[in-house]
């Protein structure tokens, strides 16, 4: 029977792209089918996990690596190196290709961080344990070596394969994966387009470093005040300590007394003339503010029972305001 083989091209992208062209080609003028990143780039989790399908579906894996250790996930692991170490779990054949020198490399193909470069180093010496590993030179060396490799792993280590039939056919699988991820990433821009359209334009919107002011009222415990304090601050301190009053309260009328007692907390001045019997609160006008200018920068979104929760972005901004930073 005339069997196909799957075989993904793994490598960094932007260093290598003309290298991955001529191994796709070649794959191809051997009558086989390449699956490569182009078509699914590895640049975040979620596509990680589908290129890992794909790889499920191949016969053979090329790991191509010169100068570049690639885009990092947050555990600081390339993708490449993620997909490598899943093609090994998944027991696929590994035909590796190491650039015979990186120090022969133009400085831009290489990386300058000490740390990734060690990273990279291990990656290297990760890969030579493969089955089948010849270093290359150049795109010619490189291409020539791929297709004799390839040969001899068709030849000594068959594999599944595909044979194309009216039922099963390799070509419309990989076709039909194409477009779920083309349609796939369309849905991605037109919700990204829908959320950038909910979010107001407004010109000249202070950021969260510039400096506002805001009043909390001391009142007596049947709600007569007794004082009202004016403190000037940064719209960033407002918001670590509206988010914190989030995170802590219930519902929306706790949320507000909590941000008052979080503010009056903060401020020895207001606590200092602040008897037992005493509340703090804050008004309609100054508390629909700093509401409103939280929803303008999309760090707060309204819910569906009239409370307010912090966006995506909003929770990331909370977060990196409030970590500790190593000094």
């Amino acid at each position: 029977m005339d069997k196909k083989y799957q075989i993904f091209v793994s490598s960094t992208f932007r260093d290598l792209k003309s290298e991955r062209l001529l191994i796709a080609k070649s794959i191809l003028d051997l009558g086989h089918i390449p699956a490569a990143m182009e078509y699914f780039p590895a640049i975040d989790e979620e596509q990680l996990q589908y290129i890992k399908r794909v790889i499920d579906q191949c016969d053979y894996y090329i790991l191509v690596l010169a100068g570049k250790y690639g885009s990092q996930d947050k555990r600081g692991v390339s993708y490449t190196e993620l997909e490598y170490e899943y093609a090994l779990s998944k027991n696929k054949f590994v035909l590796g290709f190491p650039y015979h020198d990186i120090s022969k490399l133009p400085r831009e193909a290489t990386e300058d961080d000490p740390k990734t470069i060690t990273k990279l180093k291990n990656f290297r010496e990760k890969l030579m344990k493969a089955r089948l590993v010849r270093p290359w030179e150049d795109d010619r060396d490189l291409d020539n070596k791929v297709t004799k490799a390839l040969a001899v792993a068709f030849n000594e280590f068959p594999q599944n394969g595909w044979v194309r039939t009216p039922e099963n056919s390799n070509e419309d699988l990989l076709s039909d994966l194409n477009n779920l991820r083309k349609e796939n990433e369309k849905l991605r821009t037109e919700v990204k387009n829908l959320n950038s359209k909910t979010q107001p334009m407004i010109e000249n919107l202070a950021d969260l470093d510039d400096e506002t002011s805001t009043k909390i009222d001391l009142l007596y415990g049947n709600g007569t005040p007794y004082r009202t304090f004016g403190l000037k601050c940064s719209w960033r301190y407002i918001f670590n300590l509206f988010s914190t009053s989030i995170k802590l309260a219930q519902n929306p009328q706790q949320v507000r007394q909590q941000f008052a007692i979080n503010i009056s907390e903060d401020n020895p001045q207001i606590m200092k003339e602040k008897e037992s019997y005493m509340r703090v609160s804050i008004s309609d006008i100054e508390y629909n503010k700093i509401i409103v200018q939280f929803i303008a920068l999309g760090l707060v979104k309204e819910t569906t029972n009239k409370s307010h929760a912090l966006t995506d972005s909003g929770n990331s901004t909370y977060i990196s305001s409030i970590a500790a930073i190593k000094k």
